[in-house]
């Protein structure tokens, strides 16, 4: 018997602009350092900002995620800055989030969907992503009431797939494998990471969706994504228990579990 459901964020319940608004996002922050005295160009931003991508997947293998705070210090480091206080880093990053405000929105029907199931299952979050920013991102899009709890990668030290971060999420509300489905877009790090564990797993195939931010520049390493888009649904099933191209279909489908 089902009794929770884990969803994906970014590319499943949300979606955040793409390319447009990450190159938004940079330029708010350039204009931030500019304002306290800090010369920084767009250009060298931007390559600071890939290569602080590009190094927290040089430990691929091993899963590890930064910290909020060790995202920005390493950020900060290559821009020579050592002397800062935390409210300066809260500040900084609310000029990167600011570049996501207005494009950061649910996928169509995730609200009504959610709404529906909410009284019969207890739900939850597992995303790779910065705990702050995922959160605002869930408040943004009018979905943050819907979760019980919220196992962000950067607070858990562990990314998907690796095992750690579904069984913390099965201990935060305190369930079985069997009693839990995982659902989310990337084959990789949604589906078989959760299956591994004994979750059931749902894959969604949706198209004309804006990429996540990770998947949105070219980084060494950073997606470890099996795209579900080049897959048939025979295909697909045989990495998960259920495959749909919208949440439309979810009530029904997990009613015959």
């Amino acid at each position: 018997m089902v009794r929770g459901i884990f969803f994906d964020v970014h590319g499943t319940l949300i979606e955040k602009g793409g390319l447009p608004a990450i190159e938004k996002a940079i330029t708010d922050v350039v204009a931030f350092f500019n304002s306290r005295g800090i010369s920084i160009s767009y250009e060298k931003y931007k390559e600071i900002w890939l290569l602080n991508l590009q190094k927290q997947r040089r430990d691929y293998d091993d899963l590890n995620e930064v910290s909020f705070s060790d995202w920005y210090q390493g950020i900060l480091c290559d821009i020579g800055l050592v002397n800062y206080d935390e409210s300066f880093v809260d500040q900084l990053n609310q000029a990167w989030m600011k570049g996501f405000e207005e494009c950061t929105i649910e996928i169509p029907p995730a609200r009504r969907v959610l709404s529906e199931i909410n009284p019969s299952y207890r739900l939850g979050i597992i995303s790779n992503s910065l705990g702050k920013n995922t959160e605002l991102d869930l408040i943004r899009a009018g979905l943050r009431e819907f979760f019980d709890v919220l196992i962000i990668s950067s607070e858990i030290g562990k990314r998907k797939p690796h095992p750690e971060i579904f069984l913390s999420g099965l201990k935060a509300l305190g369930l079985r494998p069997e009693e839990s489905i995982m659902i989310g877009d990337n084959l990789q790090e949604d589906i078989i990471g959760a299956k591994k564990v004994g979750m059931k797993t749902i894959c969604l195939t949706r198209k004309n969706i804006t990429p996540p931010l990770i998947q949105s520049v070219k980084t060494s390493g950073a997606s470890g994504n099996i795209s579900p888009h080049n897959h048939k649904e025979n295909d697909l099933l045989k990495f998960a228990d259920g495959v749909l191209e919208s949440l439309e279909g979810l009530r029904d489908l997990i009613a015959e579990w």
